[in-house]
C-alpha cells in the first residue's frame, strides 16, 4: 500500500504505460497472426474459382429433390420397381420402361440419397452408397461402342457427367487411389464424347444438357485452366448457336411443349449465372431470350394458374416456378391484378404458331375464359399431331387433349397421344395426323396466315386463322374468332378437296365435364350446371357421336394423361361426313355461359 501512496501520480502513469504497451502488443501479435494467415491462403481467388464456386451451388439446384420412400427403396436395392442391386447391368436389358431406363442411367436415384445424408438420415450409410454406385458404373459400365441404348442415351449422358462431376468434388476424399483413377478416366471419356461433333444433338435440348455437363465438368473437376476454357468455349458457343436456332424472334420456343421451352430458359439462366465472370461474350449475346420468351410464357397462363399439357409436357403449376417471381406480369397474374402490370389479353404470335384470347386477368379461374389455339410445326422434336387444334377454358378446362403421357413409344396409348386422335383436330380418308412427322416439307407448311385483335380491351372479337396441307389433296384452312362481349367461340373448317372423302372432326371434352346430345350438337354440364352449347353446321349432313370411358373403342377413346401413365377419362366428341369435290365448310359455334 505504501509503494502506492509514494508513487503518487507516478503509479496511475505507471499503470497506463504497461497497459497501454501490453494492448499496443497484442494488435501486432493479431495483425502479424492475420498477415501469416494471408501469406499462407495467398492463392488468388480468380474469375474461374468463382464461377466453380457458384456451379457447385447452382448444380445442386438441378438435382432431384429429397423423395423418403425413394430412399428406403434404394436401401431394399430397387428403385421405381425395378433392381439396382450392385452389380448392375448397366446396359439395362430387363427394364422396359424407357422413362424409368433415362433416370437409372443418368444416375438420377442418387440425388434422393444426397438430400436425406444432408438431413443426417444415416448420413455415413448413404454417402457410402453413393459411392459404391458412382464406381460401379465406372467400373463395369459397358463401352459407348456397344449397340445398346443403354447407358450412351445421349441425354442419360449428360445428366450421369453432371452427377458424377458434382459428387465427385464433394467426397474425393471418400476413393482410395484405385477408384480416383478409374472414376477420373471414366468422366475424361464422357467428356471427350460430350465434346466430339458425332455424339453431340445439334439443334436440340439434349444438346444443351450435354453442354451443361461441360461446364459443369469442367468447372468443378478439370484442374488445368487452359483445358477448362477451351472446353467453356466449345459449350458455350454450341449452347449460343442452339438458343439462337430454337427460339423464334417471338421469343418462343420450337420445340413444341411448354415444359422444354421452361427448361431451355430456366438451363440458360444458370448457365450464364456460372459463367458470367469469365464469359462476357456470352452474356451479351444471349441477353434478351429470356425476356421476349416471357411474352409467351404469360399468355400460356391458364386461368387455373396452370400450364396446358401440350405436346411432351405434363401440367404445370405457374406457382411452382420461382424464377418469374420478379416478373411484373407474373405478379399481376398471380394477384389478380393487385400487384405488377397488365399483360395483353389476347396475342397472336404468327411466326411461332400460336394464339391466345381470354376475357380477364383479374377475375376468378371459375369466371374466366382461356383459347389457346395451335399451329406450330418447326421439326420432329417433342411434336404431336396437334395441328390446327385448341384447347377451350371456361370456369375450367372444357376442351381439352390427351396431354403427354411417356416417352414409351411402342405402347399403343402413348402412340395415340402423339397422334391426331389424342387432339382437337380432323381425319381425312379414315386417318389423322400420324404420332411422328414423317412428310417434313408439308408438315412445316402449317402457318397463322391471318389474325385480327380487338382495339380496346374486352370489346370487340378476336379473330386467327391458320392452314395446314398434311392430307394429300386437301388444303385445311381452320379460323377461330373469340367474342368476348358474347361469350362465343366460332370454330370454323375450310376443306379444299381435290376428290370425295370421307371426313370426321374430333373434339375431346375435359375430366368433370358431362355432355348431352342435341339435334345439331352438345350440351356441356359442370356439377349439373350447364356451361356451354355447341351448334354445329356444315354444307355436308353430319352424323354425330360421343365416345366415354365405357364406350370408346380405339381409336376413338376419351383418355386423358397431362403427364401421367395411367388416363383420366373425358368424353370424346366426333361428327362424321362425307367431303365434296371442292371446297366444303364446318362451323363450330361454342355458346358460353
Amino acid at each position: 500500500m505504501r509503494f502506492f501512496k509514494r508513487m503518487g501520480k507516478n503509479a496511475n502513469y505507471s499503470l497506463n504505460y504497461h497497459c497501454s504497451l501490453s494492448t499496443i502488443l497484442l494488435v501486432l501479435l493479431f495483425l502479424l497472426l492475420f498477415l501469416n494467415s494471408c501469406n499462407g491462403n495467398s492463392e488468388e481467388v480468380t474469375p474461374l474459382k468463382k464461377a466453380s464456386k457458384k456451379c457447385k451451388i447452382l448444380t445442386e439446384s438441378l438435382l432431384r429433390r429429397y423423395d423418403g420412400e425413394d430412399v428406403q427403396s434404394i436401401l431394399n436395392g430397387e428403385i421405381w420397381g425395378e433392381s439396382i442391386s450392385i452389380p448392375i447391368d448397366w446396359e439395362l436389358r430387363n427394364v422396359l420402361d424407357r422413362s424409368i431406363a433415362y433416370q437409372i442411367s443418368g444416375l438420377q436415384f442418387l440425388d434422393s440419397l444426397y438430400f436425406a445424408s444432408k438431413e443426417n438420415i444415416n448420413c455415413s450409410s448413404l454417402l457410402l452408397l453413393i459411392h459404391d454406385y458412382i464406381v460401379d458404373f465406372c467400373k463395369n459400365a459397358p463401352s459407348y461402342r456397344n449397340q445398346s441404348e443403354w447407358p450412351w442415351h445421349d441425354d442419360a449422358t449428360a445428366f450421369r457427367l453432371i452427377r458424377l462431376s458434382f459428387y465427385y468434388s464433394l467426397y474425393a476424399t471418400m476413393y482410395d487411389e484405385n477408384e480416383k483413377t478409374i472414376i477420373e478416366t471414366c468422366m475424361k471419356d464422357h467428356i471427350s464424347l460430350l465434346l466430339s461433333d458425332d455424339f453431340y444433338r445439334y439443334g436440340h435440348n439434349h444438346g444443351m444438357h450435354q453442354d451443361e455437363a461441360v461446364i459443369v465438368y469442367s468447372l468443378l473437376v478439370c484442374d488445368d485452366s487452359n483445358i477448362q476454357m477451351h472446353n467453356l468455349d466449345i459449350a458455350l458457343n454450341r449452347t449460343k448457336d442452339y438458343l439462337l436456332q430454337s427460339f423464334t424472334s417471338e421469343g418462343i420456343h420450337k420445340e413444341h411443349s411448354p415444359e422444354y421451352a421452361l427448361s431451355a430458359v430456366s438451363d440458360l439462366d444458370r448457365f450464364r449465372e456460372m459463367v458470367k465472370e469469365i464469359h462476357p461474350q456470352f452474356i451479351a449475346q444471349t441477353e434478351d431470350i429470356k425476356s421476349k420468351s416471357m411474352d409467351y410464357f404469360i399468355q400460356l397462363t391458364k386461368p387455373d394458374l396452370k400450364y396446358p399439357s401440350v405436346g411432351d409436357s405434363p401440367e404445370i403449376k405457374v406457382n411452382d416456378l420461382s424464377f418469374f417471381s420478379v416478373n411484373q406480369y407474373f405478379k399481376y397474374i398471380t394477384s389478380r391484378g393487385k400487384e405488377g402490370l397488365s399483360p395483353d389479353l389476347n396475342k397472336v404470335f404468327p411466326e411461332s404458331g400460336y394464339a391466345f384470347f381470354r376475357s380477364s386477368w383479374t377475375e376468378n379461374e371459375e369466371d374466366t375464359t382461356w383459347l389457346m389455339f395451335i399451329a406450330a410445326s418447326f421439326s420432329h422434336i417433342h411434336k404431336h399431331g396437334d395441328d390446327l387444334s385448341f384447347l377451350l377454358y371456361h370456369g375450367g378446362d372444357l376442351i381439352t387433349e390427351a396431354g403427354n403421357r411417356n416417352y414409351n413409344y411402342s405402347d399403343q396409348e402413348t402412340s395415340w397421344s402423339y397422334s391426331g386422335y389424342g387432339h382437337n383436330v380432323i381425319s381425312i380418308d379414315n386417318e389423322t395426323f400420324a404420332p411422328y412427322i414423317s412428310d417434313y416439307d408439308v408438315a412445316m407448311q402449317t402457318k397463322i396466315t391471318a389474325y385480327a385483335l380487338p382495339s380496346t380491351l374486352n370489346e370487340g372479337q378476336s379473330y386467327v386463322e391458320a392452314k395446314e396441307f398434311r392430307f394429300k389433296g386437301v388444303e385445311h384452312t381452320r379460323s377461330i374468332t373469340y367474342d368476348c362481349k358474347s361469350n362465343l367461340v366460332i370454330v370454323s373448317d375450310e376443306l379444299l378437296c381435290s376428290s370425295e372423302k370421307p371426313f370426321s372432326f374430333f373434339f375431346h371434352v375435359a375430366e368433370g365435364v358431362s355432355v348431352l346430345m342435341i339435334d345439331n350438337g352438345w350440351e356441356f354440364f359442370r356439377a349439373g350446371k350447364m356451361v356451354a352449347r355447341l351448334v354445329i353446321s356444315g354444307s355436308s349432313n353430319l352424323t354425330l357421336s360421343e365416345y366415354n370411358k365405357d364406350s370408346q373403342e380405339y381409336p376413338w377413346c376419351s383418355w386423358i394423361f397431362n403427364g401421367n401413365t395411367d388416363p383420366k377419362y373425358g368424353v370424346l366428341l366426333r361428327g362424321e361426313a362425307q367431303l365434296s369435290s371442292g371446297l366444303n365448310l364446318f362451323e363450330y359455334r361454342f355458346e358460353l355461359y
